[in-house]
């Protein structure tokens, strides 16, 4: 009998120690199996194992692992599992991957360690297994993400860098060996060796501000700068430094890590651009046009010349901030402008003219060209406008308006003064007999007969007629003027009695004279009868009575008087203002006032001359004359008269009417009207003279040579057919040198002069004459010892 007591204590401790491997092997955090080693059978796993492989423990039973591990994976673990079993190797570990149950992809770490007997090859092996799929996905995502990162940094020709600043290593990236053209092992590897890459001119500027960064770090640790290089291969670069830096531990800033990008490109393409601009801006600049670039939803500008800025007069900081367009119009222009942005919006282009309200509260007339900028989806992004300044060209524009207005008036006068030259000779023509014998015949009628009235009438008749002549005449500016250098202020004190009794009584008259005033070169009745005009004018204009104010004073036109106004030569003159408290005149009515026949009176009330012939008499001076008015507010009438060169003369000219008219010289009448010449030599004979009437110039010359006595005067009308007055003389003074001429015409003198028909000193009578005038001016050229007129000069053909 044997003592089993140690045998059975064993039993115990095997028993007890399998109860703890099998405890251990259920509750592995790790897969665990017992594997048939020749064959790969499963003899026994843990539920991890098979939780991991997604079978159950009994479906594993039935499995080898060749059956579930991924076939790229099965050769390697075979052979480690060879060399296992020829004692080669004691264990292995490999990563491999097993294919799950439902067909997914398991990575595990598997360690497999042989069962056996000394001697003996192993039969069964234990194989352990840790689940590293999400670690092996997650190296993957790693490792693609690092070669998108290095797709990306070639890419965008970026590389990194890393500075350990103790040691002074600097360690590139492959990327950033490209960059700089170099390799590891020709590049240094140190901070010096990175600065010898940078251009000479700027490797001090770059190393001082590394140095500067080093010594006094920015909160956010963060340098970056720009410089360019000489690469390793020769080649001239832009390179742009990022680097970040970080501190051990304890603190200490002691690394630098950070990207290295080769912005060659995009220096160049910013040069590019730069230089592109500059060009642009030059050209812009250069425009006196205003060019202006704004966003339409934003309303604010992008884009200005420098001709925008000054003339808006606003700042290129002002014209950034301040919204466009309200700033620079007014509202209504706003309005157009914003409806002419939708039509361009489709059209692409348009123009308006705007008002430009500058800065300094000036306003500029503009004339703008507009278009749309859109992107390549048709989306309009900006709004294109080109201003012309069109001040000038208005102005141009509106001077060239009034210098038409000025050219059609002076057609118009042009007309009217022909018209009334043509009707003034043929009137005066008519008007001579009928003035000449209404006189006559009341001279011969005794005070109380029945015939003296009618006689009379006829005679005012003439008068009148014989006065509308004179103001067409004056119109026209084509009447005959005595001018003289005249004191006008003397003129107004003589003549304010006769106004005085002209003007009602209710019109209070108020002269106000300069002192010292300048003489004018003027026709001192013409001047009244201006004065005259206008005086009446004004009474007219205040029915209900008011204050009617004469004043004269020295002033100044200068060249601006001369581009608004006609005909006014710049210089100084003499003015003369008269101004009433009536119920003055709208705008339409100015501008008619001076218009021949124009009256605001009533049917017989005027002819519509009294103002145009106040215009005639005026501009005959050498004058202008303006008027100023609004409704309600009276009128005032300025006249300027140039200065006279000479001293003035005494208004009060001497009577050289003489005292005896008759005689009994003999005179030669040349007359081809009837009426006028049968009615001058009725005058002529009454006084006593001897009259040899002749209707044309070689009539006159027969009866010349065919008289016996001496001729002592020739009185003959200027224009006649065949032969007119000048030729005639000319032809009878040479062979009777002492006969005397005097000449008579129905045309004006302007007419006679300026076409060569008689010379400016002849002596001349203008028809219609009274029988005085005429009988008068006969004894006055009779009485005088001159011969007559000079040798005329050129002729100048006329109608006759």
């Amino acid at each position: 009998m044997h003592d089993i007591t140690e045998r059975k204590q064993a039993e115990e401790k095997l028993r007890e120690s399998e109860g703890r491997f099998r405890a251990i092997f259920e509750q592995a955090a790790v897969g665990v199996a017992q594997v048939m080693t020749r064959t790969g059978e499963f003899l026994r796993i843990n539920k991890r194992y098979a939780d991991i492989v997604g079978y159950t423990m009994d479906e594993m039973k039935k499995l080898s692992f060749q059956q579930i591990t991924y076939p790229e994976d099965l050769q390697a673990d075979l052979d480690l599992t060879g060399q296992m079993i020829e004692g080669k190797i004691r264990e292995f570990t490999m990563e491999k991957r097993y294919y799950h149950k439902d067909g997914g992809i398991v990575w595990v770490n598997l360690t497999v360690s042989p069962m056996w007997q000394v001697g003996e090859s192993p039969e069964f092996h234990v194989a352990v297994v840790e689940d590293i799929t999400d670690r092996k996905r997650a190296e993957q995502e790693l490792k693609q993400s690092n070669r998108k990162l290095r797709l990306a940094l070639q890419a965008s020709s970026m590389g990194t860098w890393d500075w350990d600043i103790v040691s002074d290593r600097v360690s590139w990236s492959a990327e950033t060996l490209d960059i700089f053209g170099t390799s590891f092992e020709s590049f240094g590897g140190t901070y010096e060796a990175y600065l010898n890459f940078a251009e000479s001119e700027v490797r001090d500027e770059a190393d001082r501000g590394v140095k500067n960064f080093l010594a006094n770090p920015p909160e956010s640790g963060v340098i970056q700068y720009e410089h360019p290089i000489t690469s390793g291969d020769g080649q001239k670069k832009w390179i742009e430094v990022r680097g970040k830096l970080f501190g051990d531990d304890q603190g200490q800033l002691n690394r630098m890590t950070g990207i290295c990008t080769d912005i060659t490109e995009r220096r160049k393409a910013e040069e590019e651009f730069r230089t592109e601009k500059e060009f642009t801006d030059t050209a812009l600049d250069a425009q006196t046009d205003t060019f202006f670039l704004f966003n339409p939803e934003a309303g604010k500008a992008v884009r200005w010349n420098r001709a925008f800025r000054d003339v808006s007069g606003y700042t290129d900081e002002e014209i950034a901030r301040i919204p466009v367009p309200a700033t620079y119009y007014n509202p209504d222009d706003v309005e157009r402008f914003k409806t002419l942005i939708k039509n361009v919006l489709n059209e692409q282009t348009g123009s308006i003219m705007m008002t430009l309200i500058c800065k300094d509260g000036r306003k500029v007339p503009t004339e703008y060209q507009v278009s749309a900028m859109s992107d390549a989806a048709g989306v309009c992004r900006y709004i294109i406008s080109i201003g012309r300044d069109v001040t000038e060209r208005l102005k141009i524009e509106a001077e060239k308006e009034q210098l038409e207005a000025q050219f059609h008036q002076a057609q118009k006068l042009e007309s009217v003064g022909r018209l009334a030259g043509g009707v003034a000779h043929d009137l005066n023509n008519l008007l001579s007999p009928i003035l000449g014998y209404s006189e006559m015949m009341l001279e011969g009628t005794a005070a109380g007969d029945v015939r003296r009235e009618p006689l009379d009438e006829i005679r005012r008749a003439g008068m009148r007629a014989r006065g509308l002549v004179h103001q067409l005449l004056a119109f026209s500016r084509k009447q005959t003027l005595e001018f003289r250098s005249l004191d006008l202020n003397a003129v107004l004190r003589k003549f304010k009695k006769l106004l005085r009794r002209t003007i009602r009584e209710d019109i209070d008259i108020q002269m106000t004279l300069a002192h010292r005033l300048p003489p004018v070169r003027g026709d001192i009745g013409q001047l009244e009868q201006v004065i005259m005009n206008l005086a009446v004018n004004a009474q007219d204009a205040m029915p209900d009575g008011g204050e009617l104010t004469i004043e004269t004073a020295q002033s100044e036109l200068d060249e601006s008087n001369a581009v608004r106004h006609e005909g006014v030569t710049p210089g100084p003159y003499v003015m003369i203002a008269i101004s009433d408290t009536g119920h003055g005149m709208d705008e339409e009515t100015l501008n008619l006032i001076f218009e021949p026949f124009f009256t605001t009176k009533g049917v017989d009330k005027g002819t519509g001359l009294g103002l145009a012939t106040t215009y005639g008499i005026i501009k005959q001076h050498g004058g202008n004359i303006r008027v100023y008015s609004e409704p309600g507010r009276g009128a005032t009438f300025k006249v300027y008269l140039p200065f006279s060169a000479e001293p003035s003369e005494d208004i009060i000219p001497a009577d050289k009417t003489p005292a005896d008219m008759s005689g009994t010289e003999t005179i030669l009448l040349v007359e081809d009207n009837d009426q006028v010449r049968k009615m001058a030599c009725a005058i002529l004979k009454r006084e006593g003279y001897t009259v040899l009437p002749a209707s044309g110039g070689q009539e006159a010359i027969d009866l010349m040579e065919s008289h016996d006595g001496a001729v002592h005067l020739i009185l003959t009308d200027v224009v006649m057919p065949e032969m007119n007055g000048r030729q005639l003389f000319e032809d009878i003074s040479g062979r009777y040198p002492d006969v005397k001429a005097l000449y008579m015409s129905g045309y004006t003198d302007d007419v006679i002069l300026h076409r060569g028909l008689m010379d400016p000193d002849v002596q001349f009578i203008q028809k219609p004459f009274a029988v005085k005038s005429l009988t008068a001016k006969v004894r006055e050229v009779l009485d005088q010892c001159s011969k007559g007129p000079e040798r005329p000069g050129k002729e100048a053909p006329i109608r006759s």
